[in-house]
């Protein structure tokens, strides 16, 4: 028999804190293996539906995105993607144009999109601060249509920390791997 609909969410660090930015790294892609594993094995429980919820961020989000877009491949309308956009200015700051690129293509290929705030017209000496709000709001806005949160965190404060912490703060079941296990 099969079960209900499974979401799942991701948190982890940027690329600073894992293994550089080159993602064709052996880390990387065994980290990408073991996340495509982690959906195979929630179809094979028996759940009708898996869907990946990613923030797009540069980091351990790609690279969720990256193995969500994959087992999406393998089977069509049994895994989905919802982007968890915290604003559509995301990649603006971002430097190379195949991350920007991917990041457009993510957004491109979700079946879902949650959109959580604009940067549009807003004076530059806030935005840094609204941005903060908005990846925050994001990480609460994902983790609340979540039933599980797969973290690659290093217990470091910061965005990851805050999703961990408020994964803590709404009793949702959470999966955290050092980053050490890969890098």
């Amino acid at each position: 028999m099969e079960k209900a609909i499974i979401h799942i969410g991701f948190t982890g660090h940027r690329p600073k804190k894992l293994g550089g930015y080159n993602l064709n790294t052996q880390g990387y892609l065994n980290l990408q293996e073991d996340l495509e594993t982690y959906i195979q094995r929630l179809l094979d429980a028996g759940f009708k539906e898996v869907v990946g919820h990613s923030g797009l961020a540069l980091g351990g989000d790609t690279v969720w995105s990256k193995a969500i877009l994959a087992m999406k491949e393998k089977h069509p309308g049994r895994v989905l993607f919802h982007a968890e956009i915290p604003m559509m200015e995301q990649p603006n700051a971002w430097f190379k144009q195949s991350d920007i690129d991917f990041w457009h293509e993510q957004v491109e290929r979700a079946d879902f999109k949650s959109v959580y705030g604009s940067l549009e017209g807003v004076d530059e000496n806030k935005r840094r601060k609204l941005a903060s709000k908005f990846l925050d709001l994001r990480n609460e806005g994902m983790l609340d249509h979540s039933d599980i949160l797969l973290a690659l965190y290093d217990g470091s404060s910061g965005g990851t920390g805050n999703a961990v912490k408020y994964a803590k703060k709404i009793n949702l079941v959470t999966h955290t791997v050092h980053p050490s296990v890969y890098f």
